[in-house]
């Protein structure tokens, strides 16, 4: 077998194993979050609490204004965040997973309550004040 042919066979093989573990990784027990598409870009955010399970803690909230996504957390019955997906180390979205957020530029990971759990990053998700009245949850858009 020629030098180049070996090389050529490793990196396909090699993107193979790499898309097999990828794909295991993101099927490993994991649903699609609920996504909810806001009417407004502005002002206050208007949420149902029922929206959001203890099954499924995480709503994510999106607008075709926004550049970043806002995460809806349900951390107990009357306690919630609502955190802006942009990683505090670099501009860059962060992508849920089954703990937290994930940084897939450079690694920083943050717990669901927006505090940072892996570095680079030292600051927690910029958190957007909410106000539960009933069961709405009022979000200020700040």
């Amino acid at each position: 077998m020629e030098r180049r042919e070996f090389i050529k066979n490793t990196c396909v093989l090699c993107g193979a194993l790499v898309g097999i573990g990828v794909l295991n990784t993101s099927l490993s027990g994991c649903a699609p979050l609920p996504v909810f598409n806001l009417p407004q870009a502005t002002g206050t955010i208007q949420i149902e609490a029922t929206q959001i399970s203890a099954e499924s803690p995480v709503l994510l909230l999106k607008h075709p204004e926004f550049e970043y996504d806002i995460a809806l957390v349900r951390l107990s019955a009357q306690h919630y965040k609502a955190l802006k997906l942009e990683c505090t180390h670099q501009p860059n979205p962060l992508v849920p997973t089954k703990t937290g957020f994930q940084c897939s530029v450079h690694g920083s990971s943050f717990a669901l309550n927006g505090q940072v759990t892996q570095a680079p990053a030292l600051r927690p998700l910029k958190q957007f004040p909410i106000e539960v009245q009933g069961t709405m949850l009022l979000i200020a858009l700040n």
